[in-house]
């Protein structure tokens, strides 16, 4: 009887992931606003790291959404955003290095049902070769998928190809970042505007 209620209730949000979750059908509900910890740990196989799935509801009313996920120290990890019913990722958010953890201030999100992944990233950057896979039981990172309010002038994901060019009106300053491995940003001037010209002001603090 308590094993055919387990079976047939809802499960109820307590902060962490709820193994097993390393599907889309076992995917842990997370409530829209809410930060869940959860755990890289034991790997599926050996070619394959723990992966964690997500299942949340942006409602209806918001234009922007952010996305955060923290660090573990003994592994880069990635953030994919599925749209429930498409194979293919929306997105595909990975640090690229150990202790490097994940922001998308701004990211244009229809209201409705999706699917967040949380995975080792395994690619190679650079011409050593690609990570082993890992496995990490003692370290937790955070997720959360909350409301944005980005203010004017500020990017708003995906802008990485022309189509999903951010439009900037002439005088008003755009501010962006490269967050993630492979992030690339398209800015187009506001049509109507003339003859422009576009200053870019990079790396104030740090070499790039």
């Amino acid at each position: 009887y308590r094993l055919w209620i387990a079976a047939n209730s809802s499960q109820t949000f307590n902060g962490s992931e709820i193994e097993p979750n390393n599907s889309p059908s076992t995917a842990t509900p997370l409530p829209f606003g809410k930060e869940v910890r959860g755990k890289l740990g034991r790997r599926i196989d050996p070619a394959h790291s723990d992966r964690d799935f997500y299942s949340v509801t942006v409602p209806s009313g918001t234009k922007a959404v952010e996305l955060t996920t923290t660090a573990l120290p003994n592994m880069a990890i990635c953030t994919f955003v599925y749209q429930v019913g498409l194979q293919s990722p929306l997105g595909r958010y990975c640090s690229g290095s150990p202790g490097q953890g994940l922001v998308v201030k701004a990211l244009d999100l229809e209201p409705g049902k999706y699917l967040l992944g949380v995975m080792q990233d395994r690619e190679a950057y650079t011409a050593d070769p690609a990570p082993p896979v890992l496995e990490n039981v003692s370290d937790v990172y955070s997720l959360r998928l909350s409301a944005a309010k980005p203010a004017p002038g500020d990017e708003i994901e995906p802008n990485d190809t022309v189509r999903d060019a951010n439009t900037i009106p002439k005088g008003v300053p755009f501010h962006g970042q490269l967050a993630w491995m492979h992030d690339v940003d398209f800015a187009c001037a506001a049509p109507g505007n003339g003859e422009i010209h576009f200053v870019v002001t990079d790396a104030l603090n740090a070499p790039r």
